[in-house]
């Protein structure tokens, strides 16, 4: 069994399993960190599970998400397996950097994987976010630091703090140790009287002078993200729904 090499660590205020909700998402072949161009995450939606990304790193010829399996090995699904089955990435009505696709995968196999999914009521009641506050966003930038012995792209992603300095909704920026490949990750909002919260998706990061990293004190990137709630408009369409309709998608493995 490969092991594996770690990046460095979230905060500690982010929920260790949450990790385990956020994949990387590579370009054929798909063998190594170097084909890694974005993130994506797991969340639930009116009890039906979707992984959520950028637009623009799933617009690449059949992408790939790497899931960790409960042995510690990479499994990637290629976006023609749930194709097989007439599943698709849904793009944002408004054409917003977003897209989203039903998490629907053969039973035998979702056994084998280790992931979790964001619940519905720890990103749809949506926290109020203003300039000054602490966030954390987890992804794979600079085509991921965190990879198996063997150099496979491991699952293990990055957590990157910071701050919002800015708002443009229903855009926010942040400064953060982000960097390319960090796009299409989750962000999550500190409270100090509530426990994190899902706020938002990377779907740019911007790098000024010298590249600033996780395990830096001083974050000089500027990382820009979509709130959540407009992941809603995606799973909310007639396209999704029909993608789902008079099919079995369980959430008890979950």
């Amino acid at each position: 069994m490969a092991k594996i090499v770690r990046g460095t660590k979230t905060n500690e205020w982010l929920p260790k399993n949450w990790r385990k909700c956020t994949f990387p998402i590579l370009s054929q072949p798909a063998k190594t960190s170097d084909n890694i161009v974005g993130s994506a995450f797991l969340l639930h939606y009116k009890k039906i599970p979707y992984i959520v990304t950028a637009r623009h790193v799933v617009e690449i010829e059949n992408p790939v998400v790497a899931f960790s399996n409960k042995n510690r090995h990479v499994l990637g699904i290629s976006s023609s397996c749930p194709a097989q089955t007439g599943l698709k990435w849904i793009k944002h009505p408004a054409g917003l950097d977003l897209a989203a696709i039903p998490f629907h995968l053969p039973l035998s196999l979702v056994k084998q994987l280790d992931v979790l999914s964001i619940k519905e009521n720890q990103w749809t009641p949506q926290s109020k976010i203003k300039v000054g506050d602490e966030v954390a966003h987890l992804g794979y930038p600079q085509k991921g630091t965190s990879v198996y012995s063997d150099g496979a792209p491991s699952t293990f992603p990055q957590g990157m703090p910071g701050k919002i300095i800015r708002l443009n909704p229903p855009y926010f920026i942040m400064r953060t140790a982000g960097a390319h490949g960090a796009s299409g990750g989750p962000v999550f909002l500190r409270r100090e009287s509530n426990p994190a919260s899902l706020v938002g998706v990377v779907i740019e990061a911007k790098t000024f002078g010298k590249p600033s990293r996780p395990d830096e004190f001083e974050y000089l990137n500027e990382t820009k993200a979509l709130l959540i709630s407009l992941t809603k408009d995606i799973l909310e369409t007639e396209e999704m729904r029909k993608q789902y309709e008079n099919r079995f998608i369980g959430e008890s493995w979950l």
